[in-house]
């Protein structure tokens, strides 16, 4: 540890021309990062995001409803599903761990018979699914203008749009 000491020491003595000559930047990048660590410093100390503070509580829409479908509720919807994968670990339902087609068409009925605006489906029923569904073996309320289905984009970029969609 000395001689590292020692070496350092022996580099500044040499270069102490050149340093003294650049003391002014070495002096103003010191301040300035002297500056800069004391302003996150006090930044930090306090909630400084005033856009919160300034406008009125926002009081959530009764226009929207959010449906969250865990793995166990669909299971106790159809305990018969050999397909589908009963575990405690899932959170939520993700588009390659379940299709049905007769759940699906049953909950999307219920759904538009409710009468709302649209319906938003953030799972990718694709090429994914499995067995394919033909367009003659899948019901009306699939291709209903109110239900927006999400889509990919493949490696390339382009968008992979579900097999019930138009193309938007």
């Amino acid at each position: 540890m000395r001689t590292f000491f020692r070496q350092i020491l022996a580099i500044l003595i040499v270069n102490y021309r050149r340093l003294w000559k650049t003391r002014g930047l070495i002096l103003r990048t010191l301040i300035i990062f002297l500056i800069g660590y004391l302003t996150l410093w006090i930044s930090s100390q306090y909630n400084f995001d005033l856009r919160f503070k300034l406008r009125n509580v926002n009081q959530p829409s009764t226009d929207i409803v959010l449906i969250e479908i865990s793995a166990e509720d669909l299971y106790s919807w159809d305990s018969q599903q050999s397909h589908f994968h009963k575990s405690g670990d899932l959170q939520s339902l993700s588009d390659n761990q379940f299709w049905d087609l007769e759940i699906w068409t049953h909950f999307l009925e219920k759904l538009i018979e409710q009468n709302p605006k649209a319906v938003g489906v953030t799972l990718f029923f694709g090429n994914n699914l499995s067995p394919l569904p033909t367009h003659d073996e899948l019901a009306p309320v699939f291709f209903n203008k109110k239900i927006i289905w999400s889509a990919r984009n493949d490696q390339e970029g382009r968008i992979l749009f579900p097999i019930f969609s138009s193309g938007y």
